[in-house]
């Protein structure tokens, strides 16, 4: 069975979680998921683990603020930061959120959902004409929905928003 080391800000050794089996315990009950709590722990801390991992690779690029120097195995903690609802997050903590996500997604992945999904589709295609002779060629997309990057990412997605890029934003930030 792997072993969960829970980053809370502390910087430990071999970190591999953002949440710890007790703060997504907490969190699944207050949310009324009782699948979670059904888990067995090895299952459970294997999800919380490929979580991490996913959300990392997946959104790393997109979070505010730079990792700090000595951050040894994740990509929080952070330098302090302001996040895009107006909260400071410290530099000695995992934003809750992000928290959440994880919980949220390793739940996801124990029901199946692929942890690493390429991204959504782009823009959708309403109509396209085509003609041969004179060779004519006429797209109309639909109008751009604001869509999850990943399908079945939805509410990791909602969770992690404040603590985000916008999408095309600059990968400029300032440190506190």
């Amino acid at each position: 069975m792997p072993t969960l080391i829970h980053e809370d800000g502390t910087r430990p050794q071999n970190a591999n979680s953002y949440c710890s089996i007790e703060f997504a315990d907490n969190y699944h009950e207050l949310v009324g998921n009782t699948d979670w709590e059904s888990q067995p722990e090895d299952v459970k801390t294997a999800a919380l683990i490929k979580a991490t991992e996913s959300i990392d690779l997946l959104y790393g690029p997109r979070y505010l603020s730079r990792r700090l120097p000595d951050a040894r195995s994740l990509l929080f903690p952070r330098y302090s930061f302001d996040d895009q609802n107006g909260m400071t997050h410290y530099s000695d903590s995992v934003p809750v959120e992000l928290q959440k996500a994880v919980a949220v997604h390793a739940m996801a992945i124990i029901n199946g959902v692929d942890p690493y999904p390429q991204p959504s589709e782009g823009p959708r295609v309403k109509r396209k004409k085509s003609k041969l002779g004179d060779l004519e060629v006429e797209t109309e997309y639909a109008k751009p929905v604001e869509t999850e990057t990943y399908a079945g990412f939805n509410l990791v997605e909602l969770l992690l928003a404040p603590l985000l890029k916008k999408k095309g934003a600059s990968n400029v930030t300032l440190g506190r």
